[in-house]
C-alpha cells in the first residue's frame, strides 16, 4: 500500500494509534463530528482547521481528508488552497491507485483553473497508462498550448514529444515538433 492508504486501506471509523501505540477511535470519531458540524453551520475556516488537525492524526494522509479540506476552501472563497488540497488528494489516489478518482480531482482544478498546464501533463499521464490515447493527446495538447502561452517552449516541446509517443501516426504533431525545435535552436534534433 501506498503512502496514503489512508483514502482506501482503512474505514473512517478504524480506530488510528495514538503515540503511544494506543487506539484513539473515539476522539478521531468526536473530531470528525465537530468538523462536520463547523461545515454545516457555515464556519468553513473554523472546518478547514478541524480537518486539517485530523491529517496530523493519520499516519498515512487521506485522500478523502484532502477533497473536504478542497471542498471548504472552495465555499470559503479560497481557491488557491483549494486546488492544494485537490492535488494532495488526487496525489494520494494516485499512490494508492485509484486513478478514476484522480482523474476526477485533476479535472476538477481544471474547471477552477485552466490554466494549469502541470495538471494537463498529470491527466495526459494518466490517459496513457488507462489507454486512452486520444485524451492523453487532447489533454498534452492542451496544456502545450499553455505553456507556449506563459513561454515555457520546452516545456511544450515536451508535451508535444509525448504527443508523437502516444499518436505516431500523426504527421501534424511531428512538424510542430520539428518546428519548436528550429524555433528554440535544437537543430539537431529538428
Amino acid at each position: 500500500r501506498g503512502r496514503c492508504e489512508g483514502a482506501a486501506g482503512r474505514e473512517r471509523d478504524e480506530s488510528p494509534v495514538g503515540e503511544k501505540g494506543v487506539a484513539v477511535a473515539g476522539d478521531k470519531g468526536a473530531r470528525i463530528e465537530k468538523a462536520r458540524q463547523l461545515a454545516e453551520s457555515g464556519e468553513f475556516t473554523q472546518a478547514i482547521d478541524a480537518w486539517r488537525q485530523l491529517l496530523d492524526g493519520i499516519p498515512n494522509n487521506d485522500a478523502n481528508v484532502y477533497n473536504t479540506i478542497g471542498d471548504l476552501c472552495l465555499k470559503s472563497k479560497a481557491t488557491p488552497d483549494a486546488i492544494d488540497a485537490y492535488s494532495k488528494a488526487a496525489r494520494c489516489y494516485l499512490q494508492d491507485g485509484f486513478h478514476l478518482k484522480a482523474v476526477a480531482l485533476y479535472k476538477k482544478i481544471l474547471k477552477l483553473d485552466p490554466n494549469r498546464a502541470e495538471v494537463y501533463t498529470l491527466l495526459g499521464d494518466l490517459n496513457v497508462v488507462r489507454g486512452l490515447m486520444n485524451n492523453a493527446v487532447a489533454d498534452y495538447l492542451s496544456g502545450a498550448k499553455t505553456y507556449l502561452k506563459i513561454g515555457k517552449a520546452m516545456n511544450a516541446l515536451t508535451l508535444f514529444r509525448k504527443i508523437t509517443r502516444a499518436d505516431p501516426q500523426n504527421t501534424d504533431m511531428r512538424l510542430r515538433v520539428a518546428e519548436l525545435c528550429l524555433k528554440e535552436n535544437l537543430t539537431e534534433e529538428a
